[in-house]
């Protein structure tokens, strides 16, 4: 690797440490809302968003898609050990 390109791959070597770690911490927050979501038995319904101005542009098909996405996927990543690179950007 040429001289000149070695802080612009030290650059994107410290982006790609960043977003990764946000990447798996995002998706283990999601998985253990998930569960909280399931454990108390709560079912979205249209009332929770419409009454929520914050929330009002979601539906409760699409915050479901959102959780059985985010398990599925860290099933996947576990299932396959990618989630153990992830774990290694974390500082």
């Amino acid at each position: 690797m040429a001289t000149d390109t070695v802080p612009k791959a030290q650059n994107l070597a410290r982006k790609i440490m960043d977003a990764s770690t946000q990447a798996i911490r995002a998706l283990d927050a999601l998985e253990k809302l998930e569960e909280e979501r399931a454990g108390a038995a709560i079912t979205f319904t249209d009332p929770v968003f419409v009454g929520s101005e914050d929330l009002r542009h979601m539906d409760p098909a699409t915050i479901t898609s959102i959780l059985g996405s985010a398990t599925t996927i860290r099933t996947y990543m576990r299932n396959q050990n990618h989630d153990d690179n992830f774990y290694k950007a974390i500082p």
